[in-house]
């Protein structure tokens, strides 16, 4: 991760719709679930406290399990905890929101 305000990591589902004109990412929609490790939040539609503060070449790590209905975090191989339980979606799949200048590495 390449820190900064404006990364967001998380899941999709096939009704997630962005508009990045209006700074409108994942988890700002109702079919997005995201975590910003830079304000320290997760978010869908609205936020809560979740986490703790990505540094410059952390390692983020997300598990879906569809078992459960949970969405949960690691940093660095450390479990976040449950962010989102009890969610419905169809066809879910990875996303990531960054604003201009940020970056980040996939796996």
């Amino acid at each position: 991760v390449e820190v900064g305000n404006g990364v967001d990591v998380g899941w999709a589902d096939s009704g997630f719709v962005c508009d990045p004109v209006k700074g409108q990412g994942v988890g700002d929609h109702k079919h997005s679930w995201a975590i910003d490790g830079f304000r320290q939040k997760r978010w869908c539609l609205n936020s809560a406290s979740y986490g703790e503060r990505w540094q410059t070449g952390d390692v983020l790590g997300a598990l879906l399990d569809l078992n459960l209905y949970e969405m949960r975090f690691f940093l660095n191989g450390r479990d976040l905890g449950v962010a989102f339980r009890g969610f419905r979606a169809h066809g879910l799949y990875p996303a990531a929101s960054l604003n201009v200048g940020q970056a980040a590495h996939f796996n």
